[in-house]
């Protein structure tokens, strides 16, 4: 799958539920550092703003044409199947920048006053965890014929499975 212009906002404040497969929910918070941090001394602020900018547009898959110039300029780039994963660079990217905010921050207010922005940055880092914490997968609430044919290994089983499922992503496989 990849990123729509329409789920942007959504997914920005809303976590895993619009996009499929992904997520480009940081926390207000970190959010928050992140549009601090291209004002920090941070040497690599201009690049980390370019991750995050390339990783969102590249998301977008075929709405842009910036995913055909790069399949067509980057080896073994178009092995990547599903534009949404591009949003990797999008969170390293933010992730550098967040770290930059920070430091940004710290080091303007001074000492005295880092034992608050310290709590924030924890209350930041308790909502990423809780927010990745209901993503994960429960024991018993997975898809047990999915698991089941997966495993197997067997690619006629997993086509037959694909074929009577039509809501599961569907890749061509090869048969040998």
């Amino acid at each position: 799958p990849s990123l729509h212009f329409e789920q942007l906002p959504s997914a920005l404040s809303q976590g895993a539920d619009p996009v499929a497969d992904s997520s480009l929910y940081v926390g207000v918070a970190a959010f928050g550092l992140m549009l601090i941090g291209p004002f920090s001394r941070f040497p690599y602020r201009f690049a980390a703003a370019f991750l995050v900018g390339c990783g969102v547009v590249l998301a977008l898959g075929a709405q842009t044409p910036l995913l055909r110039i790069v399949h067509a300029i980057i080896p073994a780039a178009d092995k990547i199947r599903e534009p949404v994963r591009y949003l990797l660079m999008a969170h390293v990217g933010g992730a550098l920048l967040a770290g930059a905010g920070a430091e940004n921050l710290l080091r303007r207010l001074g000492a005295r006053a880092a034992a608050p922005v310290i709590a924030v940055l924890l209350l930041a880092a308790l909502e990423m965890g809780s927010g990745w914490w209901r993503l994960l997968p429960r024991p018993g609430e997975g898809q047990p014929a999915a698991e089941e044919a997966y495993s197997s290994g067997d690619v006629r089983t997993i086509r037959r499975f694909l074929a009577s499922h039509p809501g599961f992503h569907r890749t061509e496989l090869e048969v040998t």
